[in-house]
């Protein structure tokens, strides 16, 4: 019965949770839900007041003290609550909301329909398995989505400025003014912090560890309003910036905004792999219009950054050879006319001191001079430069990535809004299949989130096989019976059922969080049909019927399958409603859950009718 203590514990905890959920989850939801509590508080702080709850919550005291000594008492109370009649919203509560005793029979006729004849359980089996297939379907087709991380609302937007190379740091400066003019005009901006003469962190450079200092090179770091202050999304208001910054030509502009989980690489990468700078430039040029024409491809960008020009030596052996001369040696001359090389150390001032012998600057003032230096060779002989080595002007690239020892250019590029990754990654493979032909000895590695996706998958499909073997372990060893363990096992599959419809409803894309979360559904799932095939078991040791043993444990089990169901789903609900991050993790518990509860309880007892004979022993 309802007491006073009970009562104002109750009303305290709505006021409390409201209070939590208006300081804590300041969005759409949060504020209903808190609305609702405070709103039920009101209404329990009215009836005591205003309608004399407190003489009835008085009553219910002194009733609970002569139930304690009179069973008569107990016996009429148990009775009144068995009926349901007459009771108001708050006594439901307490009594409980939904009727099983209007439910229970409905469940036994629809029990004993689907296992009182073969014919109808292998229709019941043969159904569920076709919806099973069905839903396995909606993610390979598409209907449902898959992506690595959900796009989310983050408070931060990075820009990242790269002029032309050489440029010097006033003209980088002066279209970085440009810029910040224009972003001044968004309301939605707090602040945001300016650096000229170096690169910026980025989500795409996540975890690159290195940040190139160079003269034409700028980033922006922008803070904006909180989530609740402001209509737009930060990956929207990224779009709208990007947009509006394309007037800016002087300058190669890329505006990104965080996606969801973890710091990762650029959302679309391709490794261009083979010898040749020349032609993997070429590749690299040529792919890179492909990928820019896919909508929703943002700051497609290329590894190979060229860099200052240089002159290169080029030694002729024949020459060389000729002229007793070897590589070693000249190149050892030309480093010490032009950089110098340390020659001994001395200690000046307790300090050490690097003593480098190097050519005077008057010596080789132009590259004709460099070109007319004198090597002795090997007898004593003058040779000059020129005679045994072509210098030239040659472009020059700021790094050499490698893969396997292979040299590789990257072709890399982000996403804008709700675009994924992979469907982006599908549409270039489908073209360049189409409209470009590689050249021999040149291939393609595909990487960025796409590679990091894949890799999470196999982790979470290792370890969803891991969890089957220790499921099926333990129910064998608890029941004695390979047969039971295996029914027990298919309620795995029902579960599937549940997410993935849920998902296709509600337009809800599989995500990572998702498959962690399909992956903690299993073991809640198993639990229900463990309890289920235990009934059936003490029934049958009790000596009840076959067919009354496995009715009655439904009926039995019944009440509890909900109730825990209806609370996890419930305690998860929050969670869900949080973050974008987290709304996949939660909808497969939540649809999972409610699926695979109702089917559990008609098909564990038409498995356990159909593979478990009568004579079995227990």
């Amino acid at each position: 019965r309802l007491t006073k203590k009970f009562f104002w514990l109750v009303d305290i905890f709505l006021i409390a949770g409201a209070a939590a959920l208006f300081l804590f989850q300041k969005n759409f939801w949060g504020i209903s839900i808190g609305i609702i509590f405070l709103a039920a508080a009101a209404a329990m702080i009215y009836w005591y007041f205003m309608e004399a709850g407190h003489l009835k919550l008085k009553a219910n005291r002194e009733l609970m003290k002569r139930e304690l000594d009179d069973d008569e008492l107990i016996k009429k109370k148990l009775r009144y609550q068995g009926t349901h009649e007459d009771e108001n919203f708050f006594n439901k509560l307490i009594h409980g909301i939904i009727p099983f005793d209007r439910l229970i029979p409905v469940y036994e006729k629809t029990l004993k329909l689907a296992i009182c004849t073969r014919r109808r359980r292998i229709t019941v089996l043969t159904t569920t398995a076709g919806i099973f297939i069905l839903s396995i379907l909606l993610p390979i087709t598409g209907i449902v989505a898959t992506e690595f991380f959900p796009n989310s609302d983050f408070e931060n937007i990075y820009v990242s400025i790269e002029a032309p190379i050489g440029l010097n740091l006033d003209k980088t400066n002066e279209i970085v003014e440009k810029i910040e003019t224009k972003l001044l005009k968004y309301p939605e901006i707090v602040n945001f912090s300016t650096v000229v003469g170096k690169e910026g962190a980025s989500p795409s450079r996540a975890g690159t560890g290195f940040l190139q200092s160079a003269s034409h090179l700028a980033s922006i770091v922008i803070t904006i309003t909180d989530k609740e202050n402001r209509k737009i999304t930060s990956y929207a208001l990224a779009d709208k910036i990007r947009s509006d910054l394309e007037e800016i030509e002087e300058a190669n502009i890329s505006v990104e905004s965080p996606r969801g989980g973890p710091p990762s690489s650029a959302a679309f990468e391709a490794r261009i792999v083979g010898d040749d700078f020349q032609t993997l430039d070429k590749i690299a040029s040529d792919l890179k219009p492909i990928l820019s024409s896919i909508p929703g491809v943002i700051n497609t960008d290329i590894s190979l950054k060229d860099a200052p020009a240089e002159y290169t030596f080029s030694l002729d052996p024949l020459r060389m050879e000729f002229y007793n001369l070897n590589a070693a040696y000249i190149g050892s001359l030309v480093r010490m006319a032009i950089s110098g090389v340390e020659v001994s150390t001395v200690i000046l001032e307790n300090k050490e001191v690097k003593v480098m012998a190097t050519f005077a600057e008057d010596k080789i003032p132009t590259l004709e001079a460099v070109q007319n230096l004198q090597i002795k060779n090997l007898k004593g002989q003058p040779v000059f430069l020129k005679d045994v080595a072509k210098i030239e002007l040659k472009p020059s690239v700021n790094a050499i990535t490698r893969i396997d020892q292979k040299r590789a250019v990257l072709l890399s590029a982000g996403v804008s809004g709700t675009t994924r990754p992979n469907v982006v990654l599908s549409e270039f493979q489908d073209k360049i299949k189409k409209d470009y032909k590689l050249p021999e000895g040149y291939s393609i590695v595909y990487g960025g989130e796409n590679e990091q996706n894949a890799e999470s998958v196999l982790s979470v499909l290792r370890a969803m096989i891991i969890a089957v073997i220790l499921i099926i372990s333990t129910l064998i060893i608890q029941f004695n019976s390979f047969k039971k363990a295996m029914i027990v096992l298919v309620t795995l599959p029902l579960a599937l059922i549940g997410v993935f419809i849920g998902m296709a409803i509600l337009r809800i894309n599989l995500s990572f969080p998702g498959l962690i979360g399909i992956l903690a559904l299993f073991g809640i799932v198993v639990k229900n049909a463990i309890i289920l095939i235990d009934k059936i078991n003490l029934n049958l040791k009790s000596g009840i019927p076959y067919y009354d043993s496995i009715i009655d444990a439904g009926k039995s089990r019944l009440e509890a399958i909900f109730i825990t169901s209806i609370c996890t789903i419930f305690g998860i609900i929050p969670v869900t409603l949080s973050n974008e991050v987290w709304m996949a993790l939660g909808a497969s518990i939540i649809f999972g859950l409610m699926l695979s509860s109702i089917l559990t309880l008609i098909i564990v007892p038409t498995l356990f009718v159909t593979f478990i004979g009568e004579k079995e022993r227990f």
